[in-house]
């Protein structure tokens, strides 16, 4: 059995940047039949991993 190590975690989101980027596909695919899945990703290096 292995033992769980948890420790206090944060992650900073850029609203701002999701919104223009949001912004950005929208007007790529204007007229469009398409669908966006949104997903967070965490960086393993930078999040000590």
């Amino acid at each position: 059995m292995s033992k769980k190590f948890y420790r206090d975690t944060w992650a900073e989101i850029d609203l701002s940047a999701i919104g223009h980027n949001m912004e950005s596909v929208c007007r790529l695919y204007r007229g469009r039949d398409v669908k966006v899945m949104a997903v967070v990703k965490q960086m393993a290096m930078v999040m000590g991993l």
